[in-house]
């Protein structure tokens, strides 16, 4: 039976043109999303839930 898992995804993006791996973080964009999903536990796996995030 599938659970419940929530959770907080953090992505930062460096300021365009920012060469790595050298970048300031007074420029970053950083953007949270939060994610609920009803798959079980050990198939949220942090991998499956990138790809599902990726691919949407």
């Amino acid at each position: 039976m599938p659970g419940l898992v929530v959770l907080a995804v953090e992505r930062r993006r460096p300021p365009a043109g920012a060469p790595p791996p050298i970048r300031t973080t007074n420029q970053t964009t950083i953007k949270t999303i939060h994610v609920v999903t009803s798959l079980a536990p050990e198939q949220a796996t942090p991998e499956r839930i990138a790809e599902l995030i990726r691919g949407h």
